[in-house]
């Protein structure tokens, strides 16, 4: 039950191919798939979201777009009612009720770099300015070493 959620401002950057998929923020079950994966995918942000309790049926919703290395935040928050819903620039672009058949599901949320590829020689950068990770119910840790610094004087890659 409770108030949930991830918030993060991001920036895709260097992509092995311009069509590249890659994975920056997730709601993951400890014991099931994830709810909802929000994937950059040519230069558009998507939410797959699950539709059912199996895990196997989901819809892709076209959430926002980005220019090449434009910064965007993107939140998703789950609330004790059941309600999932994503935003995009502080603009809410989906709704989708799942406490139906995602409540039995202890869940946790991921922020990266999840490139969507078995390719020795794809890779994809994903710059993380802030991220914050709220949850009504308990206190949430989640490590920093990888963000990238105002001054992006930092940098992570991600090479499968």
């Amino acid at each position: 039950g409770g108030y949930h959620y991830v918030d993060g401002k991001y920036r895709i950057g260097k992509l092995d191919s311009s069509s590249r998929k890659v994975v920056i923020q997730q709601i993951h079950a400890y014991d099931g798939p994830p709810l909802i994966k929000v994937q950059a995918e040519s230069n558009k942000i998507y939410a797959l979201i699950k539709t059912d309790s199996s895990g196997d049926n989901e819809d892709k919703v076209q959430v926002g777009s980005f220019d090449d290395d434009e910064k965007f935040t993107l939140k998703t928050t789950v609330t004790k009612n059941g309600n999932l819903k994503v935003y995009f620039n502080g603009d809410l672009q989906t709704k989708y009720s799942v406490g139906d058949y995602w409540g039995d599901y202890k869940n946790y949320f991921k922020a990266g770099n999840y490139l969507q590829s078995s390719s020795s020689s794809a890779y994809a950068r994903v710059h993380i300015y802030a991220l914050t990770v709220y949850t009504s119910s308990s206190n949430c840790e989640y490590t920093s070493s990888s963000f990238t610094s105002d001054d992006e004087s930092t940098d992570s890659t991600n090479n499968t």
